[in-house]
């Protein structure tokens, strides 16, 4: 069973009224919300004041499950090589061969991300439009009255 179905049913057996389930929804809406915010400014951050670099995709594997994912090569600001992995939607929007723009911790180069704000903004609009319908269950079932 898929994590929020599982969650959401877990609210609606477990909680003898519809009250307290709709306020355990409304909680991980504001939770979801509140996250999705979170990462979303922490990455900007990380943007504006981590090294950025080009890598190229080396490599596209497939993981033990199956999902696709890209082996980036690139050299920090010394020089140095280095290479990390990205994950599954990452690593269908690249070639193999392609250049990538990243960023990187200079205090830890091996903290490296792809560099794309548009990525960064769309992982938050899905996690805070997830927020916001979990809200609106949880505030329809505390409108509804208690069953």
């Amino acid at each position: 069973m898929e994590p929020l179905p599982a969650l959401l049913s877990l609210a609606f057996v477990h909680f003898q009224d519809s009250n307290s389930a709709g306020v355990y929804v409304i909680g991980m809406g504001v939770i979801s919300v509140g996250t999705s915010i979170w990462v979303y400014v922490d990455e900007l951050s990380k943007l504006k004041t981590w090294e950025k670099t080009t890598g190229t995709v080396d490599s596209i594997n497939l993981d033990k499950d199956g999902d696709r994912i890209a082996f980036i090569k690139y050299k920090d600001k010394n020089g140095v090589d280095r290479s990390f992995s990205s994950g599954i939607s990452d690593a269908d929007a690249l070639g193999l061969g392609s250049d990538v723009q990243l960023a990187f911790d200079p205090s830890d180069p091996g903290a490296t991300f792809i560099s794309a704000p548009k990525h960064i903004r769309n992982g938050a609009i899905v996690g805070t439009v997830i927020g916001l319908a979990l809200i609106a269950v949880g505030v329809y079932t505390l409108l509804d009255g208690p069953r």
